[in-house]
């Protein structure tokens, strides 16, 4: 990707829902990012607190600012997809995710650039934020798995930047994909969209934000004892398992012709939708291949073996 001396233009879709008194902190520090020239396309999910009015008054005060308020996702992943579907990016030369939440650090777009002129998308380590306590570093930079798109994001998806050309391959990709109402979250959809159409990512080990930690999290960082046993409940319960089928049964429709792990890919991703012996053997196999974390990987190798996953 060539470099330039002029700012590059970058499109940050933000979805919100009764935003409250964290969004104008968060919109802040997006369109007080350097060195890029930015555009940001908010869409509102019939919020109640003001949150849409809110926006609105910022879009005709500040042109870098659009707010989409027709129709109605029903849900942070469905609102997102609804930006990456029909959002206007303009001339955009590459394209992110916010949450309304958190905070950005002034350089992340612009540290987050550089790297898109070595690779196709990236994402990035976070510093949890929590409300009595100091930031902790979120590592979300291990080193990439096989398959570890079918069970977990780059990371979270406030960290995405993409290049126009990848986005736009994942959008096309996925767009008329029956499946695609059924997504957990649009992040690990995008993630597992590019590792199959042959897109490069990288997820760095520098942070690039403030990632809030707080009640209303729709995905926070997963620490402390009530996030945990949610995580292990929803790990128990079938809901993660059938959300990782989902996610499968996309990407084995759009993996590229190329695509080196085509057969075992369509072998998991049904091994994830029946839920038997063989099914689990087969997964018991490749568990190791699943997530980045080392840890992750030994409790759900421990979950699959004992037939609780």
């Amino acid at each position: 990707m060539p470099q330039t001396d002029r700012a590059p233009k970058i499109a940050i879709l933000m979805a919100t829902y009764n935003g409250g008194s964290f969004l104008s902190t968060q919109i802040e520090s997006v369109l007080a990012q350097r060195r890029v020239d930015i555009r940001l396309v908010i869409a509102d999910d019939g919020s109640t607190d003001g949150t849409a009015e809110f926006v609105k008054t910022l879009s005709q005060r500040d042109p870098r600012v659009t707010l989409i308020t027709a129709g109605s996702g029903g849900s942070a992943p469905k609102n997102f997809m609804r930006l990456a579907l029909h959002a206007d990016l303009g001339d955009a030369e590459a394209v992110g995710f916010v949450d309304q939440d958190d905070i950005w650090l002034a350089d992340k777009l612009d540290q987050q650039w550089q790297l898109l002129q070595q690779h196709e998308a990236v994402s990035s380590d976070v510093l949890a934020m929590f409300p009595d306590r100091d930031p902790v570093p979120l590592v979300k930079s291990q080193p990439q798995r096989r398959f570890d798109f079918l069970f977990e994001s780059a990371g979270p998806g406030c960290t995405f930047l993409l290049r126009r050309d990848a986005f736009d391959r994942i959008v096309d990709a996925v767009r008329a994909h029956p499946s695609l109402p059924g997504i957990a979250a649009h992040d690990w959809l995008f993630y597992a969209a590019a590792r199959v159409l042959g897109i490069e990512w990288h997820i760095d080990d520098v942070p690039t934000m403030m990632y809030r930690q707080h009640s209303e999290n729709v995905t926070g960082a997963n620490m402390g004892v009530a996030p945990r046993a949610k995580r292990f409940k929803q790990l128990t319960n079938g809901d993660f398992r059938a959300q990782c089928a989902v996610v499968g049964r996309i990407a084995v429709d759009i993996a590229a012709d190329d695509y080196d792990d085509s057969e075992l890919l369509v072998n998991l991703t049904g091994a994830l939708e029946r839920q038997h012996m063989g099914a689990n053997w087969l997964l018991s196999k490749h568990a190791g291949e699943f997530r980045r974390r080392a840890r992750d990987r030994r409790i759900l190798r421990s979950l699959i073996a004992t037939g609780l996953f």
